[in-house]
């Protein structure tokens, strides 16, 4: 374990930090100054390459994958009751489809502090100049694709809501889903914005109909926006 000097603040306590959509710079301060805080500090490989040029990670590190996270989540929980200070690295915000939900569903007697932080979905509505108070549906296909989320996503679709959801990289990518819609019988001219890699150097943002964008392809970082607001000013790039 690391050779940090424990701070009564952060002894015996899981920290879930948000470490932005991508590029460093997209990494708040306070966060930054989390992560040297920390003992063991627990994220996937992504969000870690965002700090491994940096001195900032003075603690044990171990990696995240699908395949270990409830063993690793569960272990950081173990040694921050040992009185360790655990840092879960969660890319974008770990309040919107990040780690706090699988955190609290095997949390035990133990101090969680949430550190918020810039989410591909928060970054998507800057680009595209919406307001999340006229989102009226935020959904994630990227952990599971159940049918009952594919009927809330119809349900919104019927009621014209305008919808921002998170495509499943390799089970419900982008241009599956557009498919789906068409599918159902929905207005092909229907407007969409899908953004690419967002903070990334090469970020792209595609705007186009449900049948313009249903016959391309996407990087499984993106962000799909279905809108009725501006339907008027959509254009395909």
């Amino acid at each position: 374990m690391g050779k940090l000097k424990r701070t009564k603040e952060h002894a015996g306590k899981i920290f879930i930090v948000g470490a932005g959509p991508g590029t460093p710079d997209f990494i708040t301060p306070i966060a930054r100054k989390t992560v040297q805080n920390a003992h063991l500090l627990i994220g996937s490989k992504r969000v870690l390459n965002m700090l491994e040029s940096s001195s900032e990670i003075k603690g044990e590190v171990l990696s995240l994958n699908a395949s270990n996270i409830h063993s690793t989540l569960k272990f950081g929980i173990e040694v921050a009751k040992s009185g360790k200070s655990v840092v879960i690295l969660s890319t974008g915000d770990p309040c919107i489809f990040g780690l706090l939900k699988p955190v609290l569903k095997i949390k035990e007697d133990v101090e969680i502090e949430v550190i918020p932080g810039i989410s591909s979905i928060q970054t998507c509505l800057a680009r595209l100049c919406l307001c999340w108070d006229d989102i009226g549906l935020l959904i994630s296909f990227h952990q599971e694709t159940s049918p009952e989320k594919k009927k809330i996503l119809i349900k919104a679709v019927n009621e014209g809501k305008n919808i921002v959801l998170l495509p499943g990289p390799k089970s419900f990518p982008p241009n599956k889903i557009l498919n789906f819609l068409l599918a159902q019988g929905f207005d092909e001219e229907l407007p969409v914005a899908i953004c690419e890699r967002l903070t990334y150097p090469e970020e792209k943002i595609v705007k186009g109909t449900l049948k313009s964008l249903s016959r391309l392809s996407f990087d499984p970082l993106s962000v799909m926006v279905i809108e009725k607001l501006r339907s008027t000013q959509t254009q395909s790039e």
